[in-house]
């Protein structure tokens, strides 16, 4: 069982730091590059950050 954690965690941090470096290149684009694409994605104006 430990490896499946190890793996899941992994696939997490993966997934949380292309998320971040993402979100940081869309912001250093414009912000309303990020409004206009968190909408897209999201189905809302883009102001609302989980």
């Amino acid at each position: 069982m430990k490896t499946v954690t190890y793996v899941i965690n992994s696939i997490t941090l993966a997934v949380v730091l292309s998320t971040l470096t993402f979100v940081a290149k869309v912001q250093a684009d414009s912000s309303f590059s990020v409004n206009s694409t968190y909408a897209d994605t999201h189905g809302n104006n883009g102001t609302h950050y989980d």
